[in-house]
């Protein structure tokens, strides 16, 4: 990710070949995006090994993915927030439209 007026990175996402990732700041500091439940329908920004900044749940719709956010109160002040919500959505929709093509193929196949 990078902003507009500057050639440097501010984060890199980095995916996991088993699921989730590690997002890598400018300045070095991480964010692990982590599956925290068994069903694979809620994932979470985590920082210090265990500390969760925000976690997103997913829920199915009948035309529409849908997700609900939930931010730990001490993170609100964080300055890479709004960044940290905007990529969870976006790996959120990605996981789901994953889904829909491994469902699809599923009835082809069968």
């Amino acid at each position: 990710m990078r902003s507009p007026n500057l050639a440097a990175d501010l984060a890199v996402f980095r995916p996991h070949w088993g699921g989730g990732g590690t997002l890598h700041f400018a300045d070095g500091h991480q964010a692990q995006w982590r599956c925290t439940n068994f069903w694979r329908s809620q994932w979470a920004f985590v920082v210090n090994e265990d500390q969760i900044v925000v976690r997103f749940g997913h829920r199915e719709g009948f035309f529409k993915a849908s997700a609900q956010l939930d931010f730990d109160p001490s993170s609100a002040a964080l300055p890479e927030l709004p960044l940290l919500a905007a990529l969870g959505w976006y790996l959120m929709i990605l996981a789901a439209e994953d889904a829909t093509v491994v469902a699809a193929s599923t009835v082809v196949v069968g």
